[in-house]
């Protein structure tokens, strides 16, 4: 009898392992989901003014969308009409199975940028709470000289904008994600660095708990259109 049990332990850990990977891969789902739908909906009454911070949409790749699996997209420059700083925002919405994945580490690389170091989690403060976010410095030689990228990237699947160790294990495979990029360009590394705690700081302060709002709103909100 005891010969079986290596047997049923196998077989019970495969089970648990199918299950666990099709519900990541939407197999169980039909690879469709209603609530990726609302929330990708909801992208276009994100505003294109917060404060001092006037947008304007810019050109997106239509391929990369598809790679990244996108339902909504935004590719949005924020300029600030008193500082005149600038703050480059991509935001997609999908499944999570695609959307955790594909950071700029990884696509900002392959694109010939090179990264100063490691990407490391910082701390954002967006309105009464705080959120985390990936940063990392990238550049690139142009045809105008060096250029440097200062990237904060981030995930809100409902709770909140955070930077797990591990997005494909946090978020489960057939729910909304949000992926954010903000992005400031600067001719030097030390103007690119600073930019984490002046305008990326400033911005998501603003911005991110105002697209809480509109992305989660309250249910009794919802209830009541």
């Amino acid at each position: 009898m005891f010969r079986y049990v290596p047997l049923a332990v196998g077989i019970s850990v495969i089970l648990i392992a199918t299950i666990v990977h099709g519900s990541m891969t939407l197999r169980w789902t039909g690879g469709t989901s209603e609530q990726v739908i609302a929330v990708s909906e909801r992208y276009k009454d994100i505003p294109k003014k917060f404060g001092d911070w006037v947008g304007e949409d810019t050109a997106g790749d239509p391929q990369q969308l598809v790679a990244a699996g996108a339902t909504a997209s935004i590719s949005r420059r924020y300029h600030n009409v008193k500082t005149n700083q600038i703050v480059q925002v991509f935001m997609i919405c999908g499944l999570a199975r695609n959307t955790a994945v594909h950071t700029p580490d990884v696509c900002y690389l392959g694109a010939g940028f090179k990264i100063d170091r490691t990407p490391y989690v910082v701390d954002l403060l967006t309105g009464k709470t705080k959120s985390k976010a990936y940063a990392a410095t990238f550049n690139k030689q142009t045809e105008n000289g060096p250029m440097f990228q200062r990237i904060l990237w981030m995930w809100n699947g409902s709770n909140g904008w955070e930077a797990p160790g591990s997005p494909r294990v946090t978020y489960r495979g057939w729910s909304p994600l949000n992926k954010l990029y903000l992005i400031a360009t600067a001719s030097t590394a030390e103007k690119a660095a600073a930019a984490e705690k002046a305008e990326l700081a400033e911005f998501a302060n603003i911005f991110l708990p105002e697209v809480n709002r509109i992305l989660y709103p309250p249910v009794s909100a919802e209830t009541s259109q």
